[in-house]
């Protein structure tokens, strides 16, 4: 089984106290999260990956920022031989109730 790309899309909200999933933004199609860290020097776009790698299980080298470096908006890939988008929409959905 060859790796899956899954490509992710998030709102982000720099300088919250914690890193958290909010909710699924309808309108604009994309996942609300708060993340504890500045939009500078990209510490944001650091603070998301390690997040994910931890809530996901996967090494931080599995996740790459497409487009959004130096947005709010994010479109993040991850690159996986274990997971398929249902799953990690899964989870981030399990992680958004907790």
């Amino acid at each position: 089984m060859g790796k899956r790309k899954n490509i992710l899309q998030f709102w982000v909200l720099p300088q919250a106290k914690v890193t958290e999933l909010i909710e699924f933004d309808l309108e604009r199609s994309a996942w609300k999260l708060r993340v504890a860290a500045p939009p500078l020097e990209n510490k944001a776009n650091e603070e998301i990956i390690r997040w994910l790698s931890k809530q996901v299980g996967c090494p931080k080298a599995s996740f790459s920022i497409l487009s959004g470096e130096h947005h709010k908006s994010k479109k993040i890939a991850h690159e996986c031989e274990f997971c398929n988008d249902g799953t990690l929409q899964e989870l981030l959905k399990k992680i958004q109730k907790n």
